[in-house]
């Protein structure tokens, strides 16, 4: 068995650095503003990286992915202290990997060719390299700052150390390249799939050779043996909570990439259809063209040189089926291309999610090319001539990669700024927004709440404004020392464009965010007056417009005084609850300790925001989801809001002892939503366990682990209340005055508290109009009762609960008016004599009783006697 050369020449050394160096410089050329806009998940990962930085949040499970990829979270991080807090940071590990690349491919194609000769090793290694420099698809990938443009880097260093660990052997070989292949399993979903890329390697070794394969399998074991122990805490939470191992495409969409078998494919003549017109968009990809997301300006994988190098390729490896530098990487591609295959329902190809297919297409192209070279130089004898081949080679691969990122830079680039449409499209507006904002950093900004959690602009501005936290104390108090007294207020032309999360923008012009010093403020809902006196602001003063570089106008900075009174300290309870969310072990963690709406009184069909206050016990040990949902009586959940903390921009792990937590969630109220009661309902989840906190507390309910409060109401149509003024002072409690007193018996109007001739089987009819005086939260019912004597048991009564024409009594507020009706039918059996009749309220669960105050006194027992029915 012949062994590889180890040592490198010193031209090899040379030329390799060369290629590296072009790569670095076609890859950081304008890096900081190429391509244009944000992108939501690279912010993300940002405010991941600053968590880590700042507060100690290592972040294994990267919910806005639903997935555990911490890999461009930690790298970034380490990056933004050279870089700065911007895209930049990302941006800069993905080219500085792109340019690695190059050497990974390199290391990965010598020694695949192991028993080759030299020059041939050599040649197809740098070739490799240099398609990876040379490849503008590879340099664009290498400019996003996302998590898919690292693992190519990563497939081509398991490439390389499989290589090496075949032919040289040793046990740390193989341990090195189970290293690689468990790191890749916390980059990118694609990884997931590699093993079985290495289960096809290790087929075919064993069928083309036997000898070999018996002194190398022990090394397989343990190049698996380590990549397991590495993604233990993977396989665990796969285990415990399965639907994570596919949520990021189950969460996805035909367009972004959900089960391609979820979505009616018919338009395009069905599934199959689909899948065979995405593959051949693959084959034209790869080195005709390609007009997919994530592309560059069309250019395909390959420049047209390495194209046809990849085609020389596919020749060798029919020629030659058994050598392993062109099996293994045609066994690759179509594993790797498989995530794209099935994700998604619109015939495209989507250049993130097949970066795993890159360096094995490069690597036919370089080995192809390689030996195309050899034969075009075997073809001549003259040094001339052999120098004048090889220059234009050398030309042809270096030239559409230059004229190329000109064409992207020069051109391209500033079109896309001039463009009105860019903005909208590509997330350059949240850009300029937070660029103009830091530009004065020693301003204050209220920028309203939804501008903020969008990624881009909470990370953006972290720059200046870096520690997020809430506005209120720990007891519930607005506090802000020193409060700015002068107040820039931001507001954008669009605030319903298109956001990267794909949630619907919604503007509640009470929910603002404030930016001073070096913190960003969530503040509570404004009150009424101060968001009247906002926009009276917006309304009456003129605006510095900013511009994009088309100059299309994107936003409106207001520079105002500081109002009187709108950071003064207050207490913002609306609607206090008591539920306290602890461990499944008993642990308390976090109590919820209120919430506001907009109004108590929904509207059926109307976005509402739903503010939640949050006061931690101990330092959370989870990033929690929050849900928020309207319940009705009957436990139903019509609509709800199930996120991270005020959009992922404030985790539960951050949350800080001495203050209490604001969060903002919004839900779309049902069209259909009738008249009646309704509850809000909140929690925690815990995402990986996937069960929610253990709720306790006044207001918990145990059976659904949860908050619910009963204070909200859909309204019924009202016309103007009717009735005779009571001309008596009654009251029930503090809860209730009797504001209009109706009476009728057998159809004849009678009047309070006299004595009133019947027959038996007439029936007495009862009108009232209440006055809320104070919030009750539970439900009364009333009573009229018939009795011989004072103390004696009733002949006949009438229940009703109060508010059967309109609400029940547990959502009525101070203010409110009410009518209730309700009929009592004297006995047919009734002896003569004289009886008094009863008015009282109740509550149902425990009889309970209000104590009826009339005039002034207090009446016993509970009950106010309205009159006497003399029976003949």
């Amino acid at each position: 068995m012949p062994y590889p050369q180890l040592a490198l020449r010193p031209r090899t050394w040379l030329l390799l650095a060369l290629i590296m160096l072009f790569g670095a410089l076609v890859r950081f050329a304008d890096l900081e503003s190429a391509p244009v806009g944000g992108h939501g998940d690279v912010a993300w990962k940002g405010i991941n990286a600053l968590d880590w930085l700042d507060s100690g949040v290592f972040p294994y499970y990267v919910w806005e992915l639903y997935a555990p990829e911490p890999t461009i979270v930690i790298l970034s991080g380490l990056a933004m202290p050279l870089t700065g807090v911007s895209y930049l940071a990302g941006r800069t590990v993905t080219a500085v990997l792109g340019v690695l690349f190059s050497g990974f491919l390199f290391g990965a194609v010598w020694w695949l060719m192991a028993d080759a000769p030299y020059r041939r090793r050599e040649l197809a290694a740098l070739l490799a390299a240099l398609v990876v420099a040379a490849s503008l698809h590879a340099n664009y990938l290498s400019r996003l700052g996302m998590r898919a443009a690292i693992f190519p880097v990563q497939c081509a260093l398991l490439t390389w150390l499989v290589a090496w660990a075949w032919n040289r052997g040793g046990w740390w070989r193989w341990a090195l390249a189970g290293i690689v292949l468990g790191w890749m399993q916390y980059t990118y979903i694609p990884a997931r799939l590699f093993p079985l890329v290495l289960a096809l390697w290790c087929a075919h070794v064993w069928l083309a050779d036997r000898e070999r394969w018996r002194a190398r399998w022990r090394g397989w074991l343990v190049m698996l043996a380590v990549a397991v122990i590495l993604s233990l805490p993977n396989i665990v939470m796969f285990i415990n909570t399965p639907e994570s191992f596919t949520a990021r495409a189950d969460t996805g969409t035909a367009e972004t990439g959900g089960w391609i078998w979820d979505y009616d494919t018919s338009a395009e003549g069905g599934m199959i259809a689909v899948l065979l017109k995405k593959t051949w968009l693959e084959l034209r990809a790869l080195g005709i063209n390609w007009n997919g997301p994530y592309s560059m300006i069309g250019n395909p994988m390959l420049p047209p040189l390495f194209f046809i190098g990849f085609l020389f390729g596919l020749g060798l490896l029919i020629a030659r089926p058994r050598r392993i530098e062109t099996l293994w990487p045609l066994l690759a591609i179509p594993i790797m291309f498989f995530t794209d295959l099935i994700s998604g329902a619109v015939v495209d190809i989507h250049g993130l999610r097949q970066t795993g297919v890159l360096p094995y297409v490069f690597i036919l192209s370089g080995v192809g090319l390689a030996a195309g070279w050899e034969w075009a130089l075997a073809q001549v004898r003259a040094p001339f001539a052999r120098h004048v081949i090889t220059g234009t080679l050398i030309a042809f691969a270096l030239l559409p990669a230059l004229t190329g990122l000109w064409r992207y830079l020069g051109e391209h680039i500033p079109a896309e700024y001039a463009n009105p449409a860019t903005g909208w499209r590509t997330e350059q507006i949240d850009v300029d927004i937070s660029r103009r904002i830091i530009a004065q950093p020693d301003r204050a900004y209220l920028v309203p709440f939804d501008e903020y959690n969008r990624a881009n602009i909470a990370f953006l501005t972290s720059q200046v404004y870096r520690q997020r936290h809430s506005a209120l104390d720990a007891d519930g108090i607005l506090t802000i020392p020193d409060p700015p007294e002068e107040v820039v207020i931001v507001t954008a032309s669009d605030p319903e464009r298109i956001r990267h999360d794909g949630r619907l923008s919604v503007w509640d012009t009470r929910l603002w965010v404030l930016l001073r010093a070096d913190e960003a403020l969530f503040l509570p809902p404004f009150t009424p007056e101060q968001e009247q006196t906002v926009s009276d602001l917006l309304n009456t003063l003129e605006p510095e417009r900013l511009a994009d570089r088309s100059q299309r106008e994107i936003a409106q900075f207001y520079s105002v005084p500081t109002p009187t009174g709108l950071f003064a300290p207050r207490d913002v309870l609306t609607f206090p609850v008591q539920a306290e969310f602890s461990l499944p072990d008993g642990t308390p963690e976090i109590r919820l300790v209120g919430y506001d709406l907009p109004a108590k009184n929904l509207t059926p069909g109307a976005i509402t925001y739903i503010t939640l206050y949050w006061q931690t016990l101990r330092p959370p040990s989870e990033d929690y989801e929050i849900f928020a949902q309207i319940w009705n009586d009957a436990g139903d959940s019509l609509a709800g809001a199930h996120d991270f903390p005020n959009g992922g921009m404030y985790r539960t792990r951050i949350w800080r002892a001495d203050e209490i937590t604001v969060t903002h969630h919004w839900l779309r109220l049902p069209e259909d939503l009738p008249t009646g009661a309704y509850s809000l309902a909140a929690g925690l989840y815990r995402v990986l366990q996937n069960e929610p906190l253990v709720a306790a507390g006044a207001n918990a309910n145990a059976n659904n682990d949860l908050a619910l409060s009963r204070d909200l109401r859909v309204m019924p149509e009202f016309t103007a209340l009717q009735g005779t003024p009571f001309i008596h002072d009654l009251r029930f409690g503090d809860l209730l005055t009797v504001a209009a007193f109706d009476m009728t018996l057998a159809g004849e109007t009678v009047a309070f508290d006299e004595a009133w001739p019947a027959d038996p089987g007439a029936g007495f009819t009862l009108d009232l109009h209440w006055d809320v005086l104070a919030r009750s939260r539970l439900d009364y019912s009333l009573f009229l009762h018939l009795t011989a004597e004072d103390d004696a048991p009733p002949l006949a009564q009438a229940d009703i609960p109060l508010g059967t024409q309109g609400l029940p009594t547990g959502v009525w507020y101070p203010g409110d008016q009410w009518h209730d009706s309700v009929t009592l039918m004297l006995p047919d059996d009734l002896p003569s004599g004289t009886y008094t009749l009863w008015l009282g309220i109740y509550y149902y669960a425990d009889n309970t009783r209000l104590t009826p105050v009339l005039d002034g006194d207090a009446q016993p027992e509970g009950r106010v006697r309205i009159g006497h029915v003399l029976i003949e």
